[in-house]
């Protein structure tokens, strides 16, 4: 499968706060399965998080409300 881009709405999130961990593809993950982005920050359910994937990548997405 080749690379992807995804948007995925956060709407189903209760109201507040909550810390997003993000694991993703780094720049060479089509060729190197441990090149990853480790992510940390805070987000709403208002927003739309954008993730790209390499070819037969994928990602995490780990939420904590506050």
């Amino acid at each position: 499968m080749g690379a992807r881009d995804l948007n995925i709405p956060l709407d189903f999130l209760d109201n507040g706060n909550y810390i997003v961990t993000v694991c993703k593809d780094g720049v060479n993950a089509d060729r190197y399965p441990s090149d990853y982005i480790l992510e940390d920050g805070t987000i709403t359910k208002d927003k739309t998080m954008q993730m790209h994937m390499a070819p037969g990548g994928g990602f995490l997405i780990r939420l904590v409300k506050q």
